[in-house]
C-alpha cells in the first residue's frame, strides 16, 4: 500500500517492558524492545514522517513508551498519538473490532471514515482514515502483530486488521531478529535499554507497584473472616478517601495527603488527580502514582512511577501507611 502511494495508520501497542527489563519476562521484554527498534526503523524509512502513527499502551503500566512517542515528537517533528486500554488482551481486542467495524461502515455509507475511541484515562484519540496494528502487547506476555491490509478468511467471508488473540509465533521471530541485531552491533538488551532512557530523556525510569492485603491470611475460621472484613472496610475508607481528591486543586489535595500521611514525608508537587480506569490516578511533580482496590478481596495495589528510584520507593511505601480516616 505504501508503494502504491495510498496514506497507512499504524498502531504501535506496547507497554512497561519497551524500556525495562523484568525477570522471568523474556519473551515480553523482548517484544517492547522490539517496539522502540520497529518504530525508529520505520522512522529511519521516512515511514513515520509520511503516515499517522498511534502508540498505544496497557494501564495502569510504565508510561516510558508514552513518553518515548512524545520525545519522538519533539526531536523529529513527528505526530505519534498514544492510546492506552486496561490491562488485558480483550480489550486490545475491542479496539481492534471497533477500528474495523467503522471502517467498513464508512465504506458501505460512502462516507470518509473517522475511527476513534476513548482511552483508560478518559482521552478520545481519533485514528485517522486508514489505521494499521503494528503490535498490540500487554504487560503479562500476551502480543500479536497486524499486517498492512486487511486479512481475509480461508473463504473470504470476513475480513480482519488484526489478531483478536495473542500469537506467541509473531513475538518470537521478532524476538530473534532483535537479538540477532543486537549481537551484530556487540550490543546488549540492557545496553539498549539504558541508551534508551538517555537518548529520549525518559522521566518514568523506575516502577513499581505494591500489592498490599489487608488482613492476616493465616487465620482460620472465624478469626479469618473477621479480619478479611476489617481488611474490607479499610479497602474501601481507602478507595473512597483517594477519590475525594478527584478533581480537587493541587494544593488543596497535597495537604488533604500530607495530613493522613506519616510525619516526615516530602510530597512533591501535584500536578492534578483524577479518575483514571478503575482507580484515582495522581500525578506529582516527575511522578506518578495510581491506587486500584481488588475486586474480590481486602487488597490494595499501589503503583508508582519517576525518574528517582529511591523517591519513587519512599513515597509509594508511605501511601500504603496513610490513614483513610472517615472521610
Amino acid at each position: 500500500m505504501l508503494e502504491q502511494g495510498d496514506e497507512c495508520h499504524v498502531v504501535n501497542t506496547a507497554s512497561v517492558a519497551g524500556l525495562l527489563s523484568t525477570q522471568l519476562m523474556g519473551v515480553y521484554n523482548v517484544s517492547k524492545h522490539g517496539v522502540v527498534t520497529l518504530t525508529e526503523t520505520l522512522y529511519a524509512a521516512g515511514d513515520l514522517e509520511a503516515n499517522d502513527w498511534i502508540v498505544a499502551t496497557t494501564w495502569p503500566t510504565s508510561r516510558s513508551i508514552g513518553e518515548l512517542a512524545e520525545a519522538f515528537n519533539r526531536i523529529h517533528s513527528t505526530d505519534l498519538r498514544t492510546f492506552r486500554v486496561p490491562v488485558g488482551f480483550k480489550h486490545f481486542g475491542k479496539l481492534v473490532a471497533g477500528i474495523e467495524d467503522e471502517l467498513l461502515a464508512a465504506e458501505v455509507e460512502d462516507r470518509p471514515p473517522d475511527p476513534r475511541a476513548m482511552d483508560a484515562s478518559g482521552c478520545e484519540v481519533r485514528f485517522g482514515a486508514r489505521p494499521r496494528f503494528l503490535i498490540m502487547a500487554e504487560e503479562s506476555g500476551g502480543a500479536a502483530m497486524g499486517p498492512d491490509d486487511w486479512m481475509e478468511s480461508r473463504g473470504g467471508e470476513s475480513v480482519s486488521l488484526a489478531s483478536k488473540e495473542k500469537d506467541g509465533m509473531q513475538i518470537g521471530v521478532m524476538a530473534l531478529g532483535l537479538a540477532a541485531r543486537l549481537h551484530g552491533d556487540g550490543g546488549s538488551f540492557a545496553g539498549f535499554y539504558l541508551e534508551a532512557l538517555d537518548r529520549y530523556g525518559i522521566v518514568n525510569r523506575f516502577y513499581e507497584r505494591l500489592d498490599i492485603t489487608l488482613f492476616d491470611e493465616s487465620l482460620r475460621g472465624e478469626a479469618r473472616e473477621s479480619a478479611r472484613a476489617a481488611g474490607n472496610l479499610r479497602k474501601e475508607s481507602t478507595v473512597e478517601f483517594f477519590a475525594s481528591l478527584e478533581g480537587m486543586e493541587s494544593r488543596v489535595a497535597a495537604a488533604a495527603l500530607l495530613a493522613r500521611l506519616p510525619e516526615g514525608i516530602a510530597l512533591p508537587g501535584i500536578r492534578r488527580v483524577f479518575h483514571a480506569g478503575d482507580g484515582t490516578l495522581i500525578e506529582f511533580v516527575d511522578q506518578w502514582f495510581e491506587l486500584r482496590a481488588s475486586g474480590t478481596d481486602a487488597v490494595l495495589r499501589y503503583y508508582m512511577e519517576g525518574r528517582d528510584p529511591e523517591a519513587v520507593k519512599t513515597l509509594n511505601a508511605a501511601l500504603t501507611r496513610l490513614d483513610p480516616g472517615s472521610v
